[in-house]
């Protein structure tokens, strides 16, 4: 349904920053994050979605340190 959102539960959020590759579609390369987001087991971007409740993730800041 238009505007429900995702369904309540607790999230991790993986990120990738790789070079872009327009001709083939995709990223690639190295990580420029180091690796830091990229396991959904070790990434610390956490949030959390409750039944009737606004979910704002606001800025996410991501560091190579």
């Amino acid at each position: 349904v238009d505007g429900d959102g995702v369904p309540p539960g607790d999230y991790v959020m993986t990120f990738y920053w790789g070079t872009n590759k327009p001709l083939r579609g995709r990223y690639e390369g190295p990580d420029k994050l180091d690796g830091r987001y990229d396991d959904p087991k070790t990434s610390q971007v956490k949030f959390t979605v409750k039944e009737g409740t606004p979910t704002d993730l606001e800025r996410i800041e991501l560091t190579t340190k």
